[in-house]
């Protein structure tokens, strides 16, 4: 099948958590998982969903930390009045000060897109306007782009695959004063 790869890869991440205890972030980050082995079928199941969200929902947020890191160092490194506020998933929202949005929107793409080393770029989408409605709501970390072209193999298996691009978003609201 077109996608057999990542029913491998998430068999195999719940076998790994299965005989180590347990799942592991991009960053290093573990949740352990002692229910996995356990008699108690329900509680195995449960243990096994988690086996599967956690290293891609774990990895996701260490992205996003990262990525905000980053942010708000070189706000802070350029003497930027404009502010970070607020981080829903994988979107950050700042307030941007009157003539700094260019300044504000180019950073933003910078550290967004080098906030992990990946096989796949990071891709940022910027949106900006008075409200977050204004703004739009952007497009959702580690979502597949359906329809879109361009998979590339990982580790050599043509079997596992990764859309061409990841995504970030940061919304820019703008003072309206």
């Amino acid at each position: 099948t077109r996608f057999g790869g990542v029913r491998t890869y998430l068999h195999e991440v719940v076998e790994e958590a299965r005989a180590t205890g347990f799942t592991e972030t991009i960053r290093g980050r573990r949740r352990y998982l002692p229910d996995l082995t356990s008699d108690n079928r329900q509680r195995r199941e449960i243990a096994e969903r988690v086996a599967l969200n956690s290293p891609i929902q774990g990895s996701a947020a260490d992205i996003i930390k990262d990525a905000m890191l980053g942010v708000q160092r070189e706000l802070d490194a350029q003497g930027l009045t404009s502010r970070m506020l607020l981080q829903v998933h994988d979107e950050l929202v700042l307030e941007v000060a009157p003539g700094e949005l260019a300044t504000v929107e180019e950073l933003l793409r910078t550290q967004m897109a080098g906030a992990a080393d990946l096989s796949v770029p990071l891709e940022v989408s910027v949106g900006q306007g008075q409200t977050w409605h204004d703004a739009g709501r952007l497009l959702q970390l580690l979502q597949h782009a359906a329809g879109r072209a361009g998979y590339e193999s990982i580790a050599g298996d043509p079997d596992w695959t990764l859309p061409a691009n990841l995504r970030l978003s940061a919304i820019a609201l703008q003072d309206g004063r």
